[in-house]
């Protein structure tokens, strides 16, 4: 992941709804924590939201399957870099039906990255 400034992998789940990067670990900026401790990279907490007028916060399973995907990130993003390998291979072997494919796995890295402007929710 040398083309990126985020926070190297692998992350774990930590203390139900925190995500960590390893011990010892670097930041992504170059600086080393010390090795019984990790970096935080998310919280994935009870925060809450307007729902027709009421405040409302997500359920258990909901924050579990969200701090699970954020975990998995650099795993996620690694594969996704194999992936473009592959298609790419394809491509220049004349397989064009996979240009989109291709389109859509190096806009997320490049999103992953912060190359791209990211939409803001409403």
């Amino acid at each position: 992941m040398t083309d990126t400034k985020f926070t190297p992998g692998p992350w774990a789940v930590e203390n139900g709804f925190n995500v960590f990067g390893p011990l010892g670990g670097e930041s992504g900026d170059g600086i080393i924590c010390d090795d019984n401790d990790g970096w935080q990279v998310a919280d994935v907490g009870s925060y809450l939201t307007a729902v027709d007028g009421d405040l409302v916060q997500l359920g258990w399973d909901v924050s579990r399957a969200n701090v699970t995907l954020i975990a998995a990130a650099p795993e996620l993003y690694e594969a996704l870099q194999g992936t473009v390998r592959i298609l790419d291979a394809l491509l220049s072997e004349g397989f064009t039906g996979y240009v989109e494919d291709s389109r859509k796995v190096k806009a997320a890295l490049a999103k992953a990255r912060g190359e791209q402007k990211q939409e803001k929710s409403q």
